[in-house]
C-alpha cells in the first residue's frame, strides 16, 4: 500500500457514520412469533425436566430497542438500550483554601 495512513483514515471515518445504525429500524427477529412446544406422542409419559430453561412471555407493551429522542442542542439522534446515558459532569467542588 502506498498509503496506509488514509485507508485507516477512511476506515475509522465509516465506521463512526454507523455507530447508531443498528438500532434505528426494527429488526426482523423482533416481530419473530414462538412455536408450540414439543409434545409427547400418545401413550409416552415424559417427566418435566428441572433443566429446561423456561422462557417468559413477551410483555404486553414492549418498548423498542432503539428510539429517536432530542439531544440538548435540540437535534434528534438515536438513542439504544444497550448504550449507556450521556455522562454529564456534577458541578466543580470549590477550591479548597490553603492555610
Amino acid at each position: 500500500m502506498k498509503y496506509p495512513m488514509l485507508g485507516l483514515v477512511s476506515v475509522v471515518l465509516l465506521g463512526g457514520c454507523a455507530a447508531h445504525s443498528y438500532c434505528a429500524k426494527p429488526r426482523s427477529y423482533e416481530s419473530a412469533e414462538s412455536v408450540p412446544a414439543v409434545a409427547a406422542a400418545d401413550g409416552l409419559i415424559v417427566k418435566p425436566s428441572p433443566n429446561a430453561y423456561l422462557i417468559p412471555p413477551p410483555p404486553p407493551d414492549p418498548v423498542p430497542f432503539g428510539q429517536l429522542v432530542q439531544d440538548p442542542n435540540g437535534r434528534q439522534e438515536w438513542s439504544c438500550l444497550d448504550e449507556p446515558p450521556p455522562f454529564t459532569p456534577s458541578v466543580a467542588p470549590p477550591p479548597i483554601p490553603k492555610s
